[in-house]
């Protein structure tokens, strides 16, 4: 699976069993490299092999657990499909991997519940979005992250113009009569009332596009993300025109776009939707500022009341600033939460806690640089009640 969303996310997050196994590995996707991803993807199966041995895990256990991920140790043609990161979870009652525009570090962790802390980039609010390249031959979806970029495969996303219509016998308003057994893209049309050709290549277009645009809200499910178009300078306006999806940005990448590879689409990507994040970031910031001092109160920072609001969907938007943690723990029985100084055993990060929760209940999450929160503080909460 090349998409993560936050129904994964969910899934992900509520999988609480004695043994949740964790894999994460950085990916090479082009060039010698990738004929090491494999050897070094059967290392870190070792690895968690050996830390399911140290909790008392008998052999039969563990070979049950990890044989779905060791089926790709010996499959060539999945290591040839890469992004810049792997990420693998098992438990005895799930298997679900990921190859994602992340560059992780290698990461083998064996605990009571998944680890989801390095896909968080994922969603933060000025960080993911996705590029649509617009062909008529060759349609791609790009997904973006701040760290990297990968094409993604859409099942419900037809990749050309051929595939889309080939099935479709049209004949609207008497201007055209096509038929699959005739002669889509077999010969000439015959036109009829006066309708010209490059009416019927606008319509074509329009059909093909709602037919990109039904695959498009499949991909983003319940999820707004940004939205780059790419394509011809004529399939832009077009396909506006044909998409209800409401979270495009303005700009667009226009040109030989099925020459351009996905590095230099996602440079060029890149520098539209930063005025777009960095407007959205700013209006954010603006309601917590005018929120302070409402009534009821409708803003927290202080990490122990966060955690709780987040954990019972409370918080619509969640300022952390990066870098730093706070470690403690959380019993979302007694919604008791417990902060120390250093990190102790069962510990995790409140903050990356906070992220989680309010990610899991749709709500927004921003990542703040240095001095935009007063001091000491590590995050700041608009609450929705």
């Amino acid at each position: 699976m090349d998409i993560f969303t936050r129904n994964d996310l969910e899934i992900l997050m509520k999988e609480k069993e004695r043994l949740c196994v964790s894999l994460f590995m950085p990916t090479q996707k082009a060039g010698r490299g990738t004929q090491q991803n494999h050897i070094r993807f059967k290392n870190i199966l070792r690895e968690a092999q050996e830390f399911l041995s140290q909790k008392g895990v008998g052999a039969q256990q563990i070979h049950d657990m990890l044989a779905p991920a060791y089926q790709f140790v010996q499959n060539p043609l999945f290591w040839q499909f890469q992004s810049d990161g792997l990420a693998v979870y098992l438990s005895p009652r799930l298997f679900r991997y990921y190859r994602l525009p992340l560059q992780f570090e290698k990461l083998v962790i064996v605990n009571d519940r998944f680890h989801v802390k390095p896909l968080l980039p994922l969603f933060i609010a000025s960080g993911k979005f996705y590029v649509l390249c617009l062909s008529k031959n060759n349609t791609r979806v790009i997904q973006c992250s701040a760290m990297g970029a990968s094409e993604v495969f859409v099942a419900t996303l037809p990749r050309s113009l051929r595939h889309a219509l080939r099935y479709e016998e049209y004949e609207p308003h008497g201007r055209v009569a096509m038929s699959p057994r005739n002669k889509l893209y077999q010969g000439s049309p015959v036109y009829h009332g006066g309708s010209s050709e490059a009416d019927y290549e606008k319509d074509e277009l329009s059909r093909y596009f709602r037919m990109i645009d039904r695959g498009i809200h499949e991909l983003m499910m319940r999820e707004r993300v940004p939205l780059v178009l790419a394509g011809v300078e004529y399939f832009i306006p077009l396909y506006r025109e044909a998409t209800t999806y409401h979270a495009i940005v303005d700009g667009s990448i226009t040109g030989a776009t099925d020459r351009m590879n996905t590095e230099e689409l996602y440079e060029k990507a890149k520098a539209i939707v930063q005025p777009y994040f960095a407007k959205k970031q700013e209006q954010a910031f603006a309601r917590y500022l005018n929120a302070n001092g409402s009534a009821p109160r409708l803003t927290s920072n202080d990490i122990r009341e966060t955690v709780v609001n987040a954990h019972l969907g409370r918080v619509d938007t969640l300022f952390a600033s990066s870098g730093g943690q706070v470690w403690g723990s959380f019993n979302t029985s007694s919604r008791e939460v417990i902060v120390h100084e250093k990190e102790e055993p069962g510990d995790g990060d409140l903050v990356d806690l906070a992220m989680s929760y309010t990610l899991l209940h749709n709500g927004s999450v921003y990542l703040l640089g240095p001095g935009m929160l007063r001091p000491k503080e590590r995050l700041a909460a608009l609450l929705r009640y």
